[in-house]
């Protein structure tokens, strides 16, 4: 392949290329009025005047003579628009071509320090792939419907290859969810097991909030209870996916999808019911960032509400061969078959989680640490924010909720109720 700048002979070939793509993938997610107006913006006399401008330039990829992918730059700091032949898809071109766009930029502008673009729906994800973040929402200007990203280019040029196809171990806990929203959502999307649970403690028209309520999986079971559902998680990337899947409850005004940290501050709103679900309590490592979290949440529920939340019992301790070795299965993910090898390595009570995700060309690697907690401290860290009637079950038995028994161990996953 080669990568070069566009001269306005290839301004023909460009548009058409373009167009073709955007027929496909885009234009089905515009309106007729959207659909005219990128039109127009790609023809080859209006992309000509906008190379005359100085403003803009486009780069492209060459096999051959054919040209397979363009990305066109907007005064050095902006992405108007990155498009590859579907023929060419997932062979890293784009991921190059923004590459090279970009140390054009710098080599124009050597304080520049972040890269912006407007989205479309359906590149969010490639988009978040080559490094962007969620700025804002989605967006409709004449008839074009787009995501505010950015990018921070803080890190080394000479870095860009590596990113973000290898995650480095330090990536805290905000950083991760941003990396594989789209991997959680196709890892967790069949799992019911916990879903008959918390559908046995709501009844039509009480407020519920769930917290780490992650791509919507529990939000929507909760709505279509009859609910009124608050989701709320730390990670914009996971919200955004959700707030797609969830629209119309949003619309109808029975869903609020909120970016918020419980470990920080409260919420001004009381609700009925409080869950804390798939195991989104052991991802806080810190006592006192427990402490405040659960004295957040019984500072919000109204009187006599209770909270519910799912607690892991780490793998390792119910397989101990299992420590520290790989496993693997196969995810579908839009289509396409992604190998995730999986290792869990218990250091004390943290387990630390390594995940690479692979399509056969990259390879992606998610490292989290989860703490295990037994029941007696959870018991103790709900009675110091005021809860009572405290009970236990283990996996999601409705019927074995029970208080705890003097010298009770566990051994499995378990659910603790309470109420305030």
């Amino acid at each position: 392949m080669e990568y070069r700048e566009l001269k306005p002979d290839n301004l023909y070939e460009a548009s058409s290329l373009i167009w073709v793509i955007f027929s496909e993938f885009v234009a089905p997610g515009y309106s007729q009025v959207g659909i005219e107006t990128f039109g127009k913006f790609i023809q080859p006399e209006e992309l000509e005047k906008s190379l005359g401008s100085g403003r803009f330039f486009i780069m492209g990829c060459f096999d051959r003579e054919k040209l397979v992918g363009v990305v066109l730059m907007r005064d050095f700091c902006h992405v108007s628009l990155l498009f590859v032949d579907k023929a060419y898809h997932r062979r890293g071109i784009a991921k190059e071509l923004f590459t090279k766009a970009m140390k054009r930029c710098t080599q124009e502008n050597p304080k520049l320090v972040e890269i912006t673009v407007n989205s479309s729906l359906y590149a969010v994800e490639i988009y978040r792939r080559l490094g962007f973040e969620i700025e804002g929402n989605e967006t409709t200007k004449d008839g074009i419907t787009f995501v505010p990203m950015k990018m921070n280019i803080g890190l080394r040029l000479d870095e860009m290859n590596e990113f973000p196809s290898v995650f480095g171990s330090a990536v805290n806990s905000t950083e991760t969810y941003r990396k594989f929203a789209l991997y959680y959502d196709a890892y967790v999307r069949d799992f019911k097991k916990d879903i008959p649970l918390y559908l046995n403690f709501v009844r039509e028209g009480e407020n519920v909030l769930e917290v780490g309520c992650g791509t919507g999986r529990i939000l929507k079971q909760l709505l279509d209870a009859g609910c009124y559902v608050t989701g709320v998680d730390i990670s914009p990337d996971m919200l955004f996916i959700a707030r797609e899947k969830l629209a119309k409850y949003i619309s109808a005004g029975k869903l609020r999808i909120l970016k918020h940290n419980l470990c920080i501050e409260t919420i001004p709103e009381k609700f009925e019911r409080v869950f804390v679900t798939f195991y989104t309590f052991n991802y806080l490592v810190s006592q006192c960032k427990r402490e405040r979290f659960i004295q957040n949440i019984y500072d919000i529920l109204e009187p006599s509400g209770i909270i519910i939340i799912d607690l892991l019992y780490p793998i390792a301790f119910s397989n101990p061969e299992l420590d520290n070795k790989w496993t693997e299965k196969v995810l579908l993910i839009n289509g396409y078959r992604i190998k995730l090898k999986d290792k869990r390595t218990m250091n004390g009570d943290i387990e630390e989680r390594i995940q690479k995700y692979t399509d056969g060309n990259t390879v992606d690697e998610i490292i989290t640490h989860r703490s295990f907690f037994t029941k007696s401290y959870i018991q103790e860290v709900l009675l110091k924010a005021g809860f009572k009637d405290i009970r236990f079950t283990d996996g999601y038995n409705i019927r074995g909720f029970h208080s705890l028994d003097s010298g009770e161990k566990e051994i499995n996953s378990f659910v603790v109720i309470a109420v305030k």
